[in-house]
């Protein structure tokens, strides 16, 4: 990899950066789906203080996302990368309610295929262990809780 990456589509620059400044914080969708893969959401914006954004889910849930593209207001996309997602007991305090829907073990990792209650389908990437894989099943019910700063808000 470089030092410096410059992400361009359509002969426009999209972003310049660092490939972990890029990875970690897209500019846009046409960036975080071109660098890895990404959950995408829609939202509204419920409040924000600096560069942290308080976002609504149709389903009434509350995220809290980071954003480097000013003060967002309105509706706003954002993004989670499917390593940054973690997966607890249904019902803990803090996480948003989900059904797998499929999962999908790798070796080195399980692919968890979730529906959020208000409809939203992410993935989210689970490390296994030595004695298997993370142990959630399809229909199971879980918690999903997204690492701290890891919902990014995307410009476009």
């Amino acid at each position: 990899m470089s030092d410096r990456i410059a992400v361009m589509s359509a002969g426009r620059i999209l972003q310049i950066g660092s490939p972990e400044e890029i990875y970690n914080h897209p500019a846009g969708r046409f960036v975080a789906s071109f660098i890895g893969e990404s959950n995408f959401f829609e939202g509204t914006v419920h409040n924000v203080r600096g560069n942290s954004v308080e976002i609504r889910m149709p389903s009434g849930d509350m995220v809290t996302a980071h954003s480097l593209s000013g003060k967002p207001e309105g509706s706003v996309t954002f993004a989670v990368r499917p390593e940054h997602v973690r997966l607890e007991q249904f019902g803990t305090s803090g996480t948003l309610a989900a059904t797998v829907t499929d999962s999908v073990y790798f070796g080195t990792d399980t692919h968890c295929h979730l529906e959020l209650d208000g409809g939203e389908r992410l993935v989210a990437r689970l490390q296994n262990k030595v004695s298997g894989g993370p142990g959630y099943e399809k229909g199971m019910r879980a918690g999903v809780r997204f690492d701290d700063g890891a919902a990014q808000v995307l410009a476009d």
